[in-house]
């Protein structure tokens, strides 16, 4: 099934140890393959990441997506066209 995707990552270093990170994201899924619901999609994301040392770091962040296709709602058990995430990760390196 055709799809279509964009995605943009811009970072600040803040210190030699912490990153304010800012992403755009959108996704063209017409027939519904990768989403489940056929649709235009956008989010944007803001995180911050904090490197306790080069093998070691956490990513908080909060996302807020949204359906731009009228009458779909694929969040909330389909009740909304949009949801806010607040999420959090962390990677080790070995």
């Amino acid at each position: 099934a055709p799809a279509t995707g964009l995605v943009n990552y811009t970072n600040f270093k803040l210190s030699n140890k912490d990153y304010l990170s800012f992403r755009t994201d959108y996704l063209n899924d017409p027939v519904g393959e990768r989403t489940g619901f056929p649709g235009s999609y956008g989010s944007l994301t803001l995180g911050w990441i904090h490197q306790f040392s080069p093998q070691w770091e956490i990513r908080p962040e909060i996302r807020t997506e949204k359906c731009f296709t009228p009458g779909i709602t694929p969040y909330d058990n389909g009740k909304k066209n949009y949801q806010t995430e607040l999420n959090i990760d962390t990677i080790f390196r070995f």
